[in-house]
């Protein structure tokens, strides 16, 4: 008889194990509202609208950020390829900054606040400094090496506080 208990319930639980529950691994995306909305320009394979450029594809998603003043800000959002004309919440991380022949460009670099979406898992300008260097590097190269001679110089990469000053 205790033979038989421990088949049955042998069997229960093999053919609970065997069930498909498809649904269970599945990560749902849920929208974090953030404060900060960016709207997609541009994405990762998009040539970069600019003559001082080369016409070199970009690995990132570029979009605007509309200030507390009604200027636009363009934010280099790190990702995987984005919708272009989306909007997107998003976590400023940081301020890249550099001259165009005389004019300063100014760049806020930021993550999605999704984090199905922050497949880089950078939170803070700790994370792109320390944990994800290589990105910040690559981001400073793709300018860098596509800029036509002479045109950029003065590269500077600062913190979210100073990325957080655009908006006060």
């Amino acid at each position: 008889m205790r033979i038989f208990h421990i088949k049955l319930l042998c069997l229960a639980l093999f053919a609970g194990a065997c069930s498909e529950e498809s649904d269970k691994n599945i990560v749902k995306k849920i929208e974090v509202q953030s404060e900060f909305k960016a709207k997609i320009k541009s994405v990762a394979g998009d040539h970069f609208d600019d003559d001082s450029f080369l016409p070199m594809p970009i690995f990132f998603n570029l979009g605007t950020l509309n200030t507390n003043d009604e200027r636009q800000v363009e934010t280099i959002i790190l990702s995987d390829k984005l919708i272009k004309g989306k909007s997107i919440n998003i976590k400023p991380v940081s301020l890249f900054k550099f001259k165009k022949d005389s004019v300063s460009m100014d760049y806020i670099i930021s993550v999605p606040v999704d984090s199905t979406d922050n497949f880089l898992n950078i939170y803070s300008f700790h994370d792109l400094s320390n944990k994800q260097y290589q990105t910040k590097f690559l981001i400073e190269d793709w300018f860098r090496g596509n800029c036509k001679i002479g045109h950029c110089s003065n590269f500077e990469w600062q913190s979210e506080i100073q990325a957080l000053k655009y908006f006060d």
